[in-house]
């Protein structure tokens, strides 16, 4: 008898409308994109470079009054006065404006491109070397003032059939900036505009002017701590209002128009303009989002397959879900493993490989100023390790607080639940002959998680910010493995005990098994997510934006319209420390649904790869059109988030071999202690073969390491001018040495000059040998009267020469 496929046509509505609510969201896009923006306007600077402001900075009218009592620290120690005298004195251009409202004053920022190459000389800031420029300089090699090579020229094979990669040796090679005249030529060259190219991009730009902001003035820079400025430390009194790059309407309608498509594959996203408009950090976010949308294809299309045959035969279980749910576990190694090659490939390609070991102290950081123990330099930030490490201790004790009351509220949940299903009160929520009651207690669950996790996240930034790390990369990974940790239980708990508790309690199940109970549970999770995520990125969003726009614009003169400048002011601020931190999130708790309990529930990778699919098109619209332009900043990998992933991976072998062992009702005929042999035998199989085949994986694949092999050689060659091991190392002289050749090894103590016959006879025939004994003694003279002769040395130099000179 064929089974009810209801819910098979529900999740196609559902799918539907959320493709249709898309499908009018980029509509309404393509009007922005279409939009003609004002040009650039066409002063003296832009006519000699090609390009104009990129930053901005935002002060409050009036922040510069020193005296007022309301004033607080931050605004004393950087008013507006103060802080254009610094721009001024950084070398840096500014052009000022009020606002509509002139409640604002707007300080646009650029900077020349011999200021932004001194700024990239000092930081040692990397770029691309033009493969062609480098490949000239390769062939000719380098001479040193006496004409002889320092290096000599470079010539690799370049012939298909021999060469050990497909990509050539001269791409995708990255070396620090030097202002110098010769390796000035050398560095990759991008248009400003039709007339103009410069060796940085807009991005770059931005990077450099954000670091001679930030550096310090006897650096030459402005001396000011941006972070810090924008902080509220009283409701009306920041020092800065915003701080953010600016769009170029130009470049970003072009990449738009590119990325925003709603049914485009998503391996056909621009990545590459996306990291050179937004930078690598939120490049290789995107990056990760194709991988995994992309490799969700195959199990989505054959987790439906398995679902809806379930529902046709009208079980809930059946022998297929196992099988599906084994090749989902080599599934999460094959995701991993390609993963970790596809970020060490971009890291290459992008010149962010070994970027991290290159971090400076975050902005933020407090510390005592002493002398660096490494380099000796006056200017090394100390925080004594014992005072960071009881900071940790209190930030751990919040967390476990709080994980805690999670603890205490699922379980108040599930209290709930068993209450709504005594046998006294089972009619309360049964209409229509519907028993809403599974759909009520999931409903409640989702909604505890989600607010849960939207009120943590602040918690855990706070505690982040009290702990005082040295380092961005510090600074995410204990945020991340803060905001994980409590993730895991406030996502999974619910979930891990309707799965193995609630059977070992005997206490009912809603939908006649406890794995019914966990899909109906998942499914509600994974839409009401997907749900609220549209709500927040797109309706919250848009009213905000809206109402915030009419707050800006309220009081304006007739007839006057706000700037480019300020309509991005008004857009929501893409917050720089949970911008992609919050999409990852997002992201690897999807992944912790869909392994864990795929197989109680095989249509979880069909709902993860569509809501993959979706959320390409809404992040890449919110970054466009409702947010201002992020600052750019640079990543080598996503991160904590990998081992996050591997755990995971890891769990989802132990639940899944668990409900098919104790869960299912595959093994009723099989006693518990065969069960638990079963299990731990099958546990033990599956995780010592997982981890082979994972360890047993390239970091990263050959043509990676190659190039980044022949990066490290060409740089120390054509940047560093690092001399070839010629023979002058060996021998000190470029003249041919001359050699003399002995007749005989004088080192060997068995053979005895000529000349020396005499005095070894007499001193045989008195029998004084010393440590000699007396048998080898007489064979040596033996042996040296047959070679030479008797006792005279003259005949025997006369047939044996003792040397042969030989030039070679």
């Amino acid at each position: 008898m064929a089974g009810d496929l209801s819910d098979v046509y529900a999740y196609v509505a559902i799918f539907g409308l959320f493709f249709f609510m898309l499908h009018r969201l980029l509509i309404i896009a393509q009007k922005n994109i279409d939009r003609e923006y004002p040009a650039i306007i066409a002063d003296e600077f832009y006519n000699s470079y090609g390009y104009s402001f990129d930053f901005v900075l935002i002060f409050r009218v009036g922040d510069d009054d020193s005296t007022a009592e309301e004033a607080n620290l931050i605004t004393r120690k950087w008013t507006f006065q103060d802080v254009l005298q610094a721009l001024h004195d950084a070398n840096l251009e500014t052009r000022l404006f009020f606002s509509c409202q002139r409640d604002e004053i707007y300080v646009k920022v650029r900077a020349k491109p011999e200021r932004l190459r001194a700024e990239a000389s000092r930081i040692n800031y990397r770029l691309q070397l033009d493969p062609e420029r480098l490949r000239a300089k390769c062939n000719v090699g380098k001479k040193g003032p006496n004409g002889a090579y320092i290096w000599k020229p470079i010539r690799f094979v370049e012939d298909p059939q021999y060469r050990l990669t497909p990509l050539s040796p001269f791409h995708y090679i990255y070396a620090a900036y030097e202002a110098e005249p010769y390796r000035e030529d050398l560095y990759r060259q991008y248009a400003a505009d039709n007339a103009h190219r410069h060796v940085f991009r807009t991005v770059d730009r931005i990077n450099l002017i954000v670091s001679i902001l930030q550096a310090k003035t006897d650096e030459s820079g402005a001396g000011l701590n941006l972070a810090l400025m924008l902080q509220k430390p009283t409701p009306k009194q920041p020092a800065l209002l915003g701080a953010f790059p600016l769009h170029e309407y130009e470049a970003l309608k072009r990449l738009q128009q590119r990325w925003l498509n709603l049914l485009g594959a998503p391996w056909t996203q621009p990545i590459d303009e996306v990291k050179d408009y937004f930078g690598e950090r939120i490049g290789l976010y995107f990056l990760y989002l194709q991988h995994y949308t992309a490799h969700l294809f195959a199990p989505a299309a054959l987790g439906a397959l398995t679902y809806v045959v379930g529902k046709v035969l009208n079980r809930q279980e059946y022998a297929a879900m196992p099988v599906f749910a084994a090749l989902m576990m080599g599934w999460t190694s094959r995701f991993l493993i390609t993963w970790r090659q596809t970020q060490a490939h971009a890291a290459m390609r992008w010149g962010t490989a070994g970027i991290e070991a290159e971090e400076s102290a975050r902005p933020l950081f407090e510390g005592e100023t002493i002398i660096s123990p490494i380099t000796g330099a006056s200017d090394f930030l100390y925080f004594p390790s014992d005072e960071k490490a009881r900071l940790e201790r209190r930030a751990l004790g919040v967390v476990v607080t709080m994980i805690l009351c999670v603890v205490a509220i699922v379980a108040g949940i599930y209290w709930f639940q068993y209450w709504l299903g005594r046998p006294e009160r089972a009619a309360l929520l049964v209409l229509g002959g519907v028993n809403f009651a599974p759909i009520v207690s999931a409903l409640l669950n989702s909604a505890v998680i989600v607010t849960l996790n939207l009120l943590y996240q602040r918690v855990a930034i706070a505690l982040n910010d009290y702990e005082n790390h040295r380092t961005e990369t510090e600074y995410e990974d204990y945020l991340i493995g803060k905001i994980f940790l409590f993730q895991m239980v406030n996502s999974f708990a619910g979930l891990t005990y309707v799965a193995f508790v609630k059977d070992f309690l005997r206490l009912p199940c809603l939908n006649a098994t406890c794995t019914g109970d966990v899909a109906g549970s998942l499914s509600t999770i994974f839409l009401s997510a997907l749900v609220s995520r549209a709500v927040l990125q797109i309706f919250v969003r848009k009213l905000s934006q809206e109402a915030r726009f009419r707050r800006e614009t309220a009081g304006m003169v007739p007839g006057v319209f706000p700037g480019v400048v300020e309509e991005q002011y008004v857009l929501n601020e893409y917050p720089a420390v949970t911008g992609t931190l919050t999409d990852y999130a997002g992201l690897v708790v999807q992944y912790g649904y869909m392994i864990l309990f795929v197989a109680a529930f095989p249509l979880a990778p069909t709902i993860a790869c569509v809501s993959s699919f979706l959320q390409i098109r809404i992040d890449a619209w919110k970054l466009c059109q409702a947010v201002r332009r992020p600052l750019p900043r640079q990543a080598e990998d996503i991160g904590v988030w990998e081992d996050m992933l591997r755990v995971l991976s890891y769990a989802g072998v132990l639940y899944n071999v668990a409900l098919v062992f104790f869960t299912g009702s595959y093994l009723v005929d099989v006693t518990w202690e065969m069960r638990w042999v079963c299990f731990i035998l099958a546990e033990h199989a599956a995780v010592a073969a997982k981890f082979l085949v994972e360890e047993l994986a390239a970091q990263a694949t050959d043509d990676t390491r190659i190039q980044l092999e022949r990066q490290a050689f060409l740089v120390a060659k054509v940047i560093r001018h690092q001399a070839d091991e010629s023979a002058e190392a060996f021998h000190g002289s470029a003249t041919a040495p001359s050699f003399a050749l002995h007749d005989h090894d004088e080192d060997d103590w068995t053979y005895v000059a000529p000349a020396l016959r005499p005095l070894l006879r007499e001193r045989h025939e008195k029998s004084d040998w010393g440590p000699l004994p007396p048998e080898v003694a007489a064979q040596m003279l033996a042996k040296q009267d047959a070679a030479g002769g008797g006792g005279g040395g003259a005949a025997a130099t006369a047939t044996r020469p003792a040397s042969l000179s030989i030039s070679v």
